[in-house]
């Protein structure tokens, strides 16, 4: 922290051998109304790289002990802000393909979902009056400005009514299937806007960057625009993923393309099974693939989309 006069030094604030407000995180520090806070993402241990989870922290101005509110809640958090009493603090939670906006007391204590369902909180704002807008969105619809009431949300802004009014959007259906070691990976499946039972399509299997970040239950136009020229899009969130907690990504620390890979290829199997995509390829064509999954294209009959960057 820096004095705002001409001349002043800098003063380290935090010690913690991590991250502390990582600006690649995109959520910097929020003083408290009264200025004697400091609220903070912490990051984890240097050892643990990015596999860390995000945890807020408040620290006196004037230094001192900082107080790590979330240590138990092992998810993500993000962009947080102060009331205007200087009582609670917001915040954004990932979880599990959603993200949604949290409240809890500044001094510590529970956490408090503001707004729940199968959706994405991607931004808000709070009033002085103690009213809350957000930035809130699903797959079916993108981002509008909706108030937070009751835990409920009612809409303000129609920015994209019109253009919806022309389109067919694409079903987003979310999956959860079996790797195999047994263990549960999610992800979602998403189908053409005419799609008809019975009828073989051609199929996208799409991954995501990071490696630690999730696909969540947003607006995703790609995904839209492949369903929209006939694909069938599969998207899962491997280990390694974000969303589900420090130890589900921290399975592929110093270890790529072994469990996320057979995580990819369960939601590949789930896709063949339900019978209406690209069959599945003889028995030695298929144990040729499980030692060389950058052949996936050829197993889908398209090929595998990728990319991204990683989680705030």
């Amino acid at each position: 922290m820096v004095d705002a006069t001409p001349g002043a030094t800098p003063r380290q604030l935090t010690t913690f051998e991590g991250p502390d407000a990582e600006p690649d995180w995109e959520s910097p520090p929020a003083w408290s109304p009264d200025g004697k806070q400091i609220a903070y993402l912490q990051g984890g241990p240097l050892k643990l790289i990015y596999y860390a989870g995000h945890k807020v922290a408040v620290i006196p101005a004037a230094g001192g002990t900082p107080k790590i509110l979330t240590g138990t809640l092992d998810r993500n958090t993000d962009l947080l802000r102060w009331s205007a009493d200087g009582n609670t603090l917001l915040f954004l939670v990932e979880d599990d393909r959603t993200q949604y906006l949290a409240s809890m007391p500044a001094a510590g204590g529970s956490i408090k979902k503001l707004l729940s369902g199968r959706s994405a909180v991607t931004e808000y704002s709070a009033a002085d009056n103690g009213r809350t807008a957000v930035l809130w969105e699903d797959p079916s619809k993108p981002a509008e400005v909706y108030a937070v009431e009751d835990g409920k949300t009612r809409q303000l802004s129609h920015q994209n009514d019109s253009l919806l009014a022309t389109l067919k959007m694409g079903k987003t259906e979310e999956i959860s299937v079996k790797s195999k070691d047994g263990t549960t990976i999610n992800g979602f499946m998403v189908l053409p806007p005419d799609y008809e039972p019975g009828k073989k399509y051609p199929t996208i299997l799409r991954l995501h960057g990071g490696p630690v970040g999730q696909f969540p239950l947003d607006f995703n136009f790609m995904f839209q625009v492949f369903a929209a020229n006939g694909y069938v899009v599969v998207a899962t969130n491997p280990r390694g993923s974000s969303g589900r907690g420090e130890k589900f990504s921290l399975v592929i620390y110093a270890d790529w393309g072994n469990k996320d890979v057979q995580d990819v290829l369960a939601g590949v199997d789930y896709t063949v099974a339900q019978g209406d995509f690209r069959p599945r390829p003889p028995r030695r064509r298929w144990l040729e693939l499980r030692r060389h999954p950058d052949q996936l294209r050829d197993r889908l009959g398209h090929p595998v989309q990728g990319g991204g960057k990683r989680r705030r």
